[in-house]
C-alpha cells in the first residue's frame, strides 16, 4: 500500500483571476504562436549546450573528474530545473495575474518585490546551510581525492542557485505580462560563459582536468550574473519596481509558498527520478569485476564502473535538447490559456486546448523519439566523440570509442519516453489550473517509489541505461495516469447544461494511426540515409557530421511530405497556418 503524502489542496482563490480580467483571445490557438517564440529562442540555447557539452567532452571525457563535476552541479541544476522549468513561475503566475487584475493597482508591485525578497532570504538561508553540511562531509569523507574534489566544487557552485531561482521569479513576471522572449534567452547567456570557460579559461588553470575543472565554476557564476541582469532589463522597461520591501505576511505570498512545495514534486518527477539515477550510479560503481555481494560461491559484481555518472550527464544532456527544445516551450506558453479558461469555467475550452497540446506532443514527440533513438550513434559521435572538433581543425580529446558506445546506449534508452516527457509538462499545468496541486504530486510520488525497483531490475541487465530506460517507463505511465485523471476531474466540474468534454486520450488516439505512419515512414528514410552515407564516406568519427546531417535532414523531410499526404492536422499548426 502506497500511503497519501500529498500536502492539503492550495486556496482556490490561488488560481482565479479577478472577474475584471481580460482573458487572452482565441486562448486555443495563441498559445502556439507564443511557443514557438519560446521554442526559438530555446533552440538556440540547446545548439549552444551542445557546443558546450561537446567542449566538455573533448577537455574532460568521462573520467573520474567529469564524475565530479556532474555530482558537484547536480543540486544546483536540479534547483534550476525545477524553478527554473516551471515549478516557481507556475505557482506565482496565477496569484501575480489576479493581483494585476485587482482594483488596487500597486498590488502588483508589491507582491513582486516582497516575493523577491523573501525569496532571496529563503535562499541565502538554504545556501548557508547547504555550505555547512558540505563542510561536516568534507571533514568525514574528504581524504578520498574524488570525494573531495566533488565537495569543493559543490561549495563553489552552489551560490548559483541564488541566481537561477532569481531568474524563474522575475521570468515568472515577465511571462504574465506576456513577455517570453527575455526569459527563455536567459539560458543562451549561461551556455555562452560555459563554452567560454571550457575552451579558453580551462587552459589558462594548468594541464591537470583536475584544475582546469574550476574553469567550469567560474562560468556558471558569471554566466549566472548574466542571466539575471538580462531578465532585470525588459522587466525595467516595463517599470516595475524590485525595490526593498519585506512583507513575507502577505495574503498572496501565503499562496505562492502553499503552491511552489507541491509543484516543485508534481513538475519535478522527471528531475527527481534522474537524481536518483546519479545516486544509484555513485553507489553501485566499482571496477571492472569487482565483487558487490558474496555469498558462499555466488558473487554479485559491481554493475558500472568509473564514468557512468558522466555518460549519465551526458545523455541527458542530449535527450533534453528536443525536450527544452519543443516540450518545455509548448508547457511555458500554453500555460496561461489554461489558466484563462479555467477562470472562465470554460472546461470544453480548457479540453480544446489541453487536446491541441498533446496532439502536438505526439506529432513532435513522437517522431523525435524514434529519430533520435536512430541517430543516437552518429549524434554522441559528432557532439562529443570529436566530430564537431573536427570540423575546426583540432585533435581528437578525452572523449574515446568506450564512452561513445555507453553514451549513445543510454542515450536510445531515455529517448524512448521524450513524448511522455513533454505531456507530462503540458497535462500538469491543467491541474494547476483547476487549483489541483495535489493529483500530480501524489501520481508522481508513486513514479518515484516504482523508479526505485525498476533501477534496481534494470541496472545489472543494461547498466546505466537500466537507469534510462526506467525513467521513461516512469514517465510514460505518469502521463497516463495524469491525462485520465485531468479529463475526470474537468468532467465533474462540467454543469449539467454544458456538453461532457470529450476524452483527450480518445482525441489524442485518433491522429495516432497518422502521426505513426508518418514517424515510420521517416524512421526507415533516416536510417537509409545513415547506412548509404556510412558506405559512402566510411564510419570514422571524422566523418560522424555528415552521416548525422543526411540523417536529420532526410528524416525531418520525409516526416513533413508524409505528414503532408496523409493530411495530419498537427502540422499546420504547428507551422502558424492552422485556425
Amino acid at each position: 500500500m502506497i500511503f497519501d503524502i500529498s500536502p492539503p489542496l492550495a486556496d482556490p482563490r490561488d488560481f482565479c483571476y479577478a472577474k475584471n480580467m481580460v482573458p487572452p483571445e482565441k486562448p486555443s490557438s495563441g498559445f502556439v504562436g507564443k511557443a514557438k517564440i519560446v521554442a526559438a529562442a530555446t533552440f538556440l540555447s540547446r545548439v549552444l549546450a551542445v557546443v558546450r557539452e561537446s567542449a566538455f567532452a573533448h577537455v574532460f571525457g568521462a573520467g573520474s573528474t567529469m564524475d565530479s563535476w556532474a555530482l558537484a552541479f547536480m543540486v544546483p541544476n536540479l534547483f534550476r530545473r525545477l524553478f527554473g522549468e516551471g515549478a516557481l513561475s507556475a505557482a506565482f503566475i496565477p496569484v501575480y495575474s489576479q493581483a494585476r487584475a485587482s482594483d488596487d493597482k500597486q498590488l502588483a508591485q508589491r507582491l513582486s518585490r516582497a516575493t523577491l525578497w523573501l525569496l532571496v532570504v529563503i535562499l541565502a538561508g538554504i545556501v548557508l546551510v547547504g555550505e555547512g553540511i558540505i563542510l561536516g562531509l568534507g571533514w568525514f569523507f574528504g581524504h578520498d581525492p574524488k570525494t573531495a574534489l566533488t565537495l569543493v566544487l559543490a561549495a563553489i557552485v552552489l551560490p548559483y542557485v541564488i541566481l537561477i531561482c532569481l531568474v524563474a521569479l522575475i521570468g515568472g513576471i515577465l511571462n504574465a505580462r506576456y513577455h517570453f522572449l527575455g526569459p527563455a534567452l536567459a539560458p543562451v547567456i549561461l551556455n555562452v560563459f560555459m563554452i567560454v570557460a571550457a575552451i579558453w579559461l580551462t587552459g589558462l588553470l594548468g594541464d591537470d582536468s583536475s584544475e582546469q575543472i574550476f574553469a567550469l565554476c567560474v562560468g556558471v557564476l558569471v554566466g549566472g550574473l548574466a542571466q539575471l541582469v538580462l531578465v532585470l532589463v525588459p522587466l525595467k522597461r516595463m517599470g516595475v519596481s524590485l525595490a526593498w520591501l519585506w512583507q513575507p505576511q502577505m495574503e498572496q505570498i501565503r499562496r505562492i509558498l502553499r503552491l511552489t512545495g507541491p509543484m516543485i514534486l508534481g513538475l519535478g518527477v522527471l528531475q527527481i527520478n534522474a537524481l536518483m539515477d546519479y545516486l544509484w550510479v555513485t553507489w553501485l560503481t566499482g571496477q571492472p569485476g569487482q565483487a558487490l555481494i558474496t555469498i558462499g560461491s555466488w558473487t554479485l559484481r559491481y554493475p558500472v564502473t568509473d564514468g557512468a555518472v558522466s555518460v549519465l550527464y551526458y545523455a541527458q544532456r542530449l535527450y533534453n535538447v528536443p525536450l527544452g527544445v519543443f516540450g518545455i516551450a509548448l508547457a511555458t506558453a500554453i500555460f496561461p490559456y489554461f489558466t484563462a479558461c479555467a477562470a472562465r469555467k470554460d472546461y470544453a475550452g480548457l479540453i480544446d486546448t489541453l487536446v491541441r497540446g498533446l496532439r502536438q506532443v505526439a506529432f513532435v514527440g513522437l517522431a523525435a523519439s524514434v529519430g533520435l533513438i536512430i541517430i543516437s550513434r552518429p549524434a554522441v559521435e559528432f557532439i562529443l566523440g570529436g566530430g564537431l572538433s573536427a570540423i575546426f581543425g583540432i585533435g581528437p580529446g578525452e572523449f574515446d570509442a568506450s564512452d561513445i558506445h555507453r553514451v549513445a546506449a543510454t542515450l536510445s534508452f531515455y529517448c524512448l519516453g521524450i513524448w511522455a516527457y513533454c505531456g507530462v509538462h503540458v497535462v500538469v499545468r491543467g491541474f494547476y489550473a483547476l487549483q489541483d496541486t495535489v493529483t500530480p504530486v501524489r501520481i508522481g510520488a508513486r513514479m518515484v517509489l516504482l523508479n526505485i525497483p525498476l533501477n534496481l531490475i534494470l541496472i545489472w541487465p543494461l547498466g546505466t541505461g537500466g537507469l534510462a530506460l526506467s525513467t521513461a517507463i516512469c514517465a510514460a505511465l505518469n502521463l497516463a495516469i495524469l491525462t485520465r485523471l485531468l479529463h475526470k476531474r474537468i468532467r465533474g466540474l462540467t454543469q449539467t447544461d454544458q456538453a461532457v468534454p470529450p476524452s483527450p486520450l480518445g482525441e489524442v488516439a485518433a491522429c495516432l494511426p497518422r502521426v505513426l505512419l508518418a514517424t515510420a515512414l521517416m524512421a526507415a528514410a533516416a536510417y537509409g540515409a545513415l547506412i548509404l552515407t556510412e558506405h559512402l564516406v566510411g564510419p570514422a568519427v571524422a566523418y560522424s557530421g555528415l552521416r548525422l546531417a543526411a540523417g536529420l535532414f532526410v528524416g525531418v523531410l520525409v516526416y513533413y511530405f508524409a505528414a503532408r499526404v496523409l493530411k495530419c492536422r498537427e502540422l499546420p499548426e504547428l507551422l502558424g497556418s492552422g485556425s
